[in-house]
């Protein structure tokens, strides 16, 4: 469980989550703070739900919608994403931000409204719209200069370059000393690279994906500090 605080309008359109295997995912939601809710039921709402079957290298991160969930400025939402899930211990107070929302929080839950563990933090992706524009939706394959909006959980000391790029592309570590595994998958989530990588401090790696198609791709890095999704162009 966590919060979404609002600074501005926006729509929650979806969410990406790692999951551990095959699973069914809900999403609740309820009005103010989560704190004081995590075992009343009662005091939530079911968004939607969605079924997790994919093959067991897709469950790292895979996309789901669940319905939309619009906020406005100033509001705050509880959010309980009910699946087996990966998470990072945080410390109290932790929170994310960009400047359209801030996630603070949170709560872990080994079973459903019941047997919390915090401060715990959901390993995930939120992607959302604003300026209140929505139209029916047909899947398409495109290369965009400009990608959804994304808040990420953890690991903002990295950063990739340059981008776009022809597929030979630089991380770089601009925090401490990490372990990550460094996972590219295209939109469609067939995995073109994965492997893992002992970065140092301020330390930068460069890769090259032979033959790579042009297209968009995701870069996932993944520690047990968290989480961060970088869309790359390769032109």
């Amino acid at each position: 469980m966590f919060d979404v605080i609002a600074t501005t309008d926006f729509t929650i359109d979806s969410m990406r989550g790692h999951f551990n295997a095959a699973d069914s995912v809900k999403v609740y939601y309820k009005t103010g703070s989560y704190i004081g809710s995590e075992e009343v039921p009662g005091d939530w709402t079911l968004l939607g739900s969605a079924e997790i079957n994919s093959s067991a290298t897709a469950f790292e991160a895979l996309v789901f919608s669940v319905g939309q969930l619009s906020l406005t400025a100033g509001d705050t939402v509880g959010i309980y994403v009910q699946a087996s899930v990966r998470y990072t211990n945080v410390t109290a107070g932790t929170t994310y931000s960009n400047s359209d929302m801030t996630i603070a929080g949170g709560t872990g839950l080994c079973a459903s409204f019941a047997t919390t563990f915090s401060p715990r933090m959901w390993n995930g992706t939120i992607f959302y719209s604003t300026g209140g524009c929505s139209s029916d939706r047909t899947a398409v394959d495109a290369v965009v200069e400009d990608c959804t909006n994304i808040l990420e959980i953890g690991l903002d000391e990295f950063s990739l370059f340059p981008n776009p790029n022809n597929g030979d592309f630089t991380l770089l570590n601009a925090g401490v000393a990490n372990n990550i595994d460094v996972t590219i998958t295209d939109i469609q989530g067939k995995v073109v690279y994965s492997k893992n990588h002992n970065f140092n401090k301020n330390e930068q790696k460069t890769l090259t994906l032979e033959g790579i198609e042009r297209g968009l791709y995701l870069v996932h890095l993944n520690s047990d500090d968290g989480l961060k999704i970088i869309n790359m162009i390769v032109q």
